[in-house]
């Protein structure tokens, strides 16, 4: 087993050789302001900018809270008002999923600022021309601003424009309100309010299943380096050459890994909750058509519905492949180690001595497991994207046999 008492050593020895400041860096630093801007939580892949912090920033942060906490509050009000009961169920799940997710970014963000900055200095030396990262990253800002370009004007649209009139009728407000403009404007606030709080915990969890997809890439990606590399010398090289500078740097992937685990368990597992919650709600509204504009109604959940069965699947798959190359480094170790035991009989007396540090270093590969989990409940792996989607659908033909 790896101890724990090495683990600060071999991570302050490595830090001395990586980068200050490298492109993958960079290319974080885009997702990271969206998801600060959105969630009023600093997160940065950059110690300068997450250290220093002015004044402007700190009091946007703190309007941005008391304006959420507000919209929060009139939202689980007036919401069962509004919209049907199963649409109230999505808002509810929504602004309470989207909520714990911020203040677990606020709890955690120094050490997912941490996490990050180390991912990207360890990826640039271990691979410095890799642009997978920056593909991705842009890939999925594309995605996300689209998704906020249909979201926002269609419920806009929606609450408005189509509903307007029956909002005017349905809502009762605590206290008395004089028809006219007085009453609409506090109408609109309602539906303002209610309409920030839903995008608000819809984005979040969007932004931060990026951000965890696009860790769990970054982390798959240096395992695979790391097994390529040690592959690569157990088949051309002397094991006194190279096993005990091995041996380090198969401990610093493992604490790298548990660090990220520590940072984003929590994350991981809020957002399969509200990932899950919705897949379903969602599949409840289009079955149940409790809308009179069922057509649009439909078309805006189907797109929402695709939005989320993505960023399921990405942070699902993203997160399995870290195991996947965790079980590929074993099989890298145990079909190494047959041939370098037979060569071992022919060594020196002095190459002999790297033999025992070579069984270490398998021993240590057997056993720490590299995975990630949700919350420390259950690792992240394929088989759930697959019992998800059994589960939906016989859930969907459920359903509709009921409707």
């Amino acid at each position: 087993m790896v101890k724990v008492n090495s683990r600060k050593t071999v991570l302050m020895a490595t830090q001395k050789k990586l980068p200050k400041v490298n492109k993958n860096q960079e290319v974080l630093v885009k997702i990271c302001k969206m998801v600060s801007f959105i969630t009023a939580v600093t997160i940065s892949p950059t110690h300068e900018s997450s250290s220093n912090q002015i004044g402007s920033a700190k009091f946007w942060q703190i309007l941005m809270r008391i304006f959420r906490s507000t919209a929060f509050v009139i939202s689980f009000y007036y919401v069962h008002q509004l919209v049907s009961f199963y649409v109230a169920l999505g808002f509810y799940s929504t602004d309470i999923c989207g909520l714990i997710l911020q203040v677990v970014l606020n709890a955690k963000r120094r050490q997912i600022s941490n996490t990050l900055n180390m991912l990207s200095r360890v990826l640039h030396v271990s691979n410095p021309r890799c642009s997978i990262v920056k593909k991705y990253v842009t890939r999925s800002l594309i995605l996300f601003l689209i998704s906020v370009s249909v979201c926002i004007p269609s419920l806009i649209y929606f609450s408005f424009v189509i509903e307007w009139q029956t909002y005017k009728k349905s809502v009762q407000f605590p206290f008395h309100v004089p028809p006219g403009g007085l009453h609409d404007a506090c109408l609109g606030f309602v539906l303002v309010s209610l309409i920030y709080s839903g995008a608000s915990g819809g984005f979040t969890c969007a932004l931060v299943s990026m951000l965890c997809t696009i860790i769990y890439l970054i982390l798959s990606m240096i395992i695979a380096s790391y097994r390529t590399s040690l592959k690569h010398k157990l088949k051309t090289q002397d094991l006194s050459a190279f096993i005990f500078n091995e041996t380090k740097i198969l401990k610093f992937v493992v604490t790298l890994v548990e660090s990220v685990d520590r940072a984003w368990n929590l994350c991981a597992f809020w957002q399969y909750c509200e990932l899950t919650s919705l897949i379903f709600i969602i599949v409840t509204i289009i079955i149940s058509k409790s809308f009179s504009h069922s057509g649009l109604v439909n078309t805006f959940m189907v797109f929402n519905f695709l939005n989320v069965l993505y960023l399921f699947y990405s942070v699902t798959m993203n997160g399995s492949s870290v195991k996947r190359e965790g079980e590929k480094l074993k099989k890298i170790g145990l079909e190494c180690s047959e041939g370098v035991s037979r060569h071992s009989f022919l060594m020196s007396s002095e190459k002999e001595r790297s033999f025992p540090s070579f069984s270490l270093l398998l021993e240590n590969i057997r056993d720490n497991p590299l995975k990630v989990t949700a919350g420390d409940m259950f690792v992240i792996e394929k088989t759930i994207f697959l019992a998800m989607m059994n589960a939906t659908v016989t859930y969907s033909i459920i359903m509709y046999q009921i409707a």
